[in-house]
């Protein structure tokens, strides 16, 4: 009893900074006790009929007979300790054994470890005393695990260095401090410790070159009623794009300028501007606030790529407002149009925001390397919004590089009509383009895979349902709900870009293909909320695994010769004593 208890406590104790793997395969780890080779241990984790075992191999390397205590703790998604299975091991001299333990019941994101000390000293036998395990459920998601077919774009022939496949992961930073874990499509972690970094090297791997980050404010200050928006302020982007560009990612940083989400429909001024009674303070504050945030990332060596000036900005910026005393109100100075609006003001906001950006960017004299900017519009299908804002910003002479378009197939109407926008943008406006939302549904499922989680778990109240769906089909839009419809789709969306004429097309951003539930989700559409609106629109299951579609991205490349990447299964019958007749072709999946 007293080597269970303290094996326990230093199970719980030895359980602070966990390394993380999926529970597939096997994994190892071993060391030998200095100075003199005592007793080696090598433990491996595996899962079987839903039962983690642990095999520890013990070699004794004295003359006499070792005891090694063995122990595998469980623990849930928060590191509770949940059950523990112990056993002490007598190994002769100069021989082997094994021990096998097993831990029953283990739930979707338990994480399982393994320990092994010398029962005497309880020194610790295995690299630092422990073996990790995440348990992913590797049969639920196996439906969509099908490889995908994606077949090349001829116009992006040489044009895998500048041709943007961008992901917009800003929720990657509220999953992750609620728990989340990605896996590869093996179900294992390409970074082991910093679960961030592992979600975009696994991203890198499968062809994604930019990531695209949300910027408020002030998250503390938004809103009661819209919630903190996911915890995106400046340190938290400054954290993401430091560990991107170290993998060799670009960043486009796009603010909101707003406390909480800005979009169509709400472009609420953030609380700290309220008092700012005059156009000139507002533009000067919306100048100070851009050009600290990109000084900061400068300071640090990751000034971004990209930036946006406003989010979905079709009926302006900063145009209501929450007063003192908790009642709403309307300013005219971010609306561009209408009875309440002025363009003069709001080309006078968008200036002082670009301005911000070219006052630090030391490379703005260089046409070629300078900080592109963006202004995005939702609403990818209405060609006149795009003809109209843009001739509006050109009488202003509002200088930004990019338009940027949202464009979601159950909300934007056709192919035909993206592509009329686009186009309208190039050949009138001369501008570079960029599709910088889209998004389509790999399941129907709404199934929380955390029911127990805190709060309940999570809700899955997906915007992709059959609604959407029905609203896609009635524009064309023919891609089936699953991996390979989600690589249609993309596969569709980045052609229209590629065919623009003179490479204006720069690319295309899926928005969050990392917005998963957790077991304590707190990415809702604002931080605290367990709602997840997009969670079936993600390139990684309900689990954390990626899906095939995550590797569209890089079979839209034409290469120089044709690769078979995968063969579809072709099963043959037959009879015992007869000759076997065999297909006539069999199905290839080429890069």
């Amino acid at each position: 009893m007293a080597l269970f208890l303290a094996a326990a406590m230093l199970a719980v104790f030895w359980s602070s900074a966990p390394p993380a793997r999926a529970l597939s395969g096997t994994a190892e780890a071993r060391v030998t006790v200095a100075p003199e080779p005592v007793v080696t241990a090598a433990i491996s984790l595996a899962r079987s009929d839903a039962e983690d075992t642990a095999v520890y191999t013990v070699r004794n390397e004295t003359a006499g007979t070792a005891r090694v205590a063995c122990l595998l703790a469980v623990y849930d998604a928060a590191w509770r300790l949940l059950n523990v299975r112990s056993q002490v091991a007598e190994v002769g001299a100069k021989s082997s054994g094994e021990v096998v333990l097993q831990a029953p019941d283990i739930a979707l994101g338990s994480k399982v470890r393994a320990f092994a000390w010398d029962a005497g000293s309880l020194v610790p036998l295995t690299a630092d005393a422990q073996v990790l395990h995440t348990y992913v459920d590797l049969e639920r998601y196996a439906a969509f695990q099908a490889p995908i077919s994606v077949t090349p774009i001829p116009e992006l022939k040489d044009r895998e260095d500048d041709f943007i496949r961008g992901m917009d992961i800003s929720s990657l930073w509220a999953i992750v401090q609620a728990g989340g874990e990605y896996f590869d499509m093996d179900a294992r972690k390409l970074i082991e410790g910093d679960e961030i970094s592992n979600a975009l090297a696994i991203m890198k791997k499968h062809g994604t070159n930019w990531i695209r980050l949300r910027i408020w404010n002030d998250v503390g200050k938004a809103p009661p009623s819209h919630g903190a928006g996911g915890l995106n302020d400046r340190n938290v982007d400054l954290i993401i794009a430091k560990k991107a560009h170290a993998l060799g990612l670009k960043v486009l940083l796009d603010f909101h300028y707003s406390d909480t989400w800005a979009d169509p429909g709400r472009q609420i001024k953030p609380t700290d501007w309220t008092e700012i009674p005059t156009l000139d303070g507002l533009c000067d504050a919306m100048y100070d606030f851009t050009r600290e945030t990109l000084q900061a990332f400068a300071d640090e060596g990751c000034l971004p790529e990209m930036v946006q000036i406003g989010n979905e900005t079709n009926s302006g910026f900063m145009y209501s407002e929450m007063r003192p005393d908790g009642t709403w109100g309307s300013i005219t100075a971010g609306r561009p149009t209408g009875s309440s609006g002025n363009e003069t003001s709001h080309i006078a906001l968008v200036k002082a925001g670009i301005r911000a950006v070219r006052d630090v960017d030391p490379n703005n004299g260089d046409p070629d390397r300078r900080v592109k900017v963006m202004y995005h519009l939702a609403d990818g299908h209405n060609t006149s919004l795009y003809r109209t804002r843009a001739a509006m910003l050109q009488r202003g002479g509002v200088d930004y590089d990019v338009m940027g378009a949202s464009f979601y197939p159950y909300w934007h109407r056709s192919i035909e009509n993206i592509t009329a926008t686009l186009t309208a943008m190039t050949a009138e406006f001369g501008k570079d383009v960029v599709i910088a939302e889209t998004g389509w549904g790999f399941t129907m499922d709404g199934a929380s895979p955390y029911p127990g989680g805190a709060n309940g778990g999570p809700r899955l109240s997906n915007t992709f349902n059959q609604s959407a769906l029905n609203t896609a089909r009635s524009y064309g839009h023919d891609y089936p709900v699953s991996p390979q419809g989600q690589a249609d789709e993309l596969r569709a969306v980045s052609q229209v870009v590629a065919k623009l004429p003179e490479n204006k097309g720069l690319g295309v951003f899926y928005w969050e293909p990392a917005w998963i539930p957790t077991p304590r989700m707190g990415s809702g559409w604002a931080a605290g909320t367990t709602n997840i609106v997009m969670a079936n629109q993600a390139y990684f299951d309900y689990a954390g695994r990626a899906l095939p579609s995550l590797a569209t991205w890089n079979r839209l490349f034409p290469g120089d010769s044709d690769i078979v990447t995968s063969l579809a299964e072709a099963a043959v019958s037959v009879e015992q004593g007869t000759a076997p007749t065999l297909p006539e072709t069999v199905t290839a999946h080429m890069n």
